[in-house]
Parts: C-alpha cells; sequence; structure tokens
C-alpha cells in the first residue's frame, strides 16, 4: 500500500506536480507503523524526495535524524543518502567523509554495496579533481559490480575519468562498455545520455 502511494508521489513529481508529491508524503506519515518497514520505506523515500529537488539543507536534516535513531544494519545506506547530498551540492570533502564511513561499516560479503560505495566515492573525488585516487576507486568499483546498471554506471564514471585527462581513447572505450551494460538493463535513456555526452566530448 505505501509503496504504491510513494510511486504516485513521485509519478507527480515526475509530472511537474511537486506540491501534490509533497501532499501525498504528509498524508502517507499518519499511515505509517514507527519502526516498521512500511516507516523505513517511507522515510528513505522522503529522503530521496528531497535529494532529487535539490532541497539539500531538508534532505541534510532528514537523513541525520535517520541516522540518530537507526539501528546498525541501517547506518550505512543512510550514510550513503548524506555522502550523496554533500556530493550534489559539491561539498566534496564532507560527502568523502561520508563514504568512508559507509565504507568502514559494509560486510566483506557485500559486494553490491562496496560496489555502490566505490562508485560513489570515486565520482566524488573525480569531481574534486583527484584523478589518481578516483581510477582506483573506480576500478575497485568495477571489479565489484555484479549487475548490468551497476557496471554501466561505473564504465561511464571511467569514461568520463579518461575523457578528463583527454585520454579519448579510453574513454571511448568505457563508454561503448556503458552504452552496452544500459542496454542490456534496459535503461535506454542510460545509453542516449552517454551518446549526448559523447557528441559534446568527441566533437
Amino acid at each position: 500500500m505505501i509503496d504504491q502511494k510513494i510511486e504516485t508521489a513521485f509519478e507527480a513529481y515526475e509530472n511537474g506536480e511537486t506540491a501534490q508529491a509533497y501532499k501525498i508524503f504528509e498524508e502517507m506519515k499518519n499511515e505509517v507503523t514507527p519502526g516498521s518497514e512500511e516507516a523505513s520505506a517511507y522515510q528513505h523515500a522522503l529522503g530521496y524526495l528531497y535529494i532529487v529537488d535539490q532541497k539539500f539543507d531538508k534532505a541534510r536534516e532528514h537523513y541525520q535524524s535517520m541516522l540518530e535513531e537507526a539501528a546498525d544494519e541501517e547506518r550505512p545506506s543512510i550514510l550513503h543518502q548524506l555522502g550523496t547530498i554533500e556530493q550534489m551540492d559539491s561539498e566534496f570533502s564532507q560527502a568523502e567523509e561520508y563514504f568512508k564511513q559507509e565504507a568502514a561499516l559494509l560486510t566483506s560479503d557485500d559486494h553490491e554495496g562496496q560496489a555502490t560505495n566505490h562508485y560513489a566515492h570515486g565520482y566524488t573525488v573525480m569531481l574534486k579533481g583527484d584523478y589518481q585516487s578516483a581510477q582506483e576507486l573506480l576500478k575497485q568499483a568495477r571489479a565489484k559490480a555484479q549487475d548490468a546498471l551497476s557496471i554501466a554506471h561505473t564504465e561511464r564514471a571511467l569514461g568520463e575519468l579518461h575523457a578528463a585527462q583527454n585520454d579519448m581513447q579510453q574513454a571511448c572505450e568505457h563508454f561503448k562498455n556503458a552504452k552496452s551494460q544500459f542496454r542490456i538493463a534496459g535503461d535506454e535513456m542510460g545509453a542516449s545520455e552517454i551518446e549526448m555526452l559523447e557528441s559534446i566530448i568527441f566533437e
């Protein structure tokens, strides 16, 4: 029930009905039982809405509040979202700190979690201009990635990294791999975005 309402809220947001999206979330607030899985899904979805709506201060406050009450197993995903907020708000050093905290909590067998963490951390340090550290982290992300979408995002980041260093041959190869993986995942928009990026980089 909550999942359906969350989906409806994001459909409203994507259609430009931002006020309606927040209204649906406000209605849901009284429908979830504190401490339940539904409550956790609601909290993460609301935080994500703040992020995509670029309400970074509200997103920070929201996830910090979640972190204070989180069980140990919930902390990595919350720290990841806090890192994402700081990255999007160009606060790269703070983003790095959150991603490092997340990495310290991930178990050795959580390969997908590690891949996601290394990718986000690597992309952050790339934006910071630390290309050597970015290369190391993104290679680790690529080695750990297990699904097509995760591989696609990492390959795209590696393409952007090589392009930033004027290594166009390697950039082209990584973009080619990324497009292939996006299409395997059924994400044609992801592949199209790379083609648009290539038209700018390789013009």
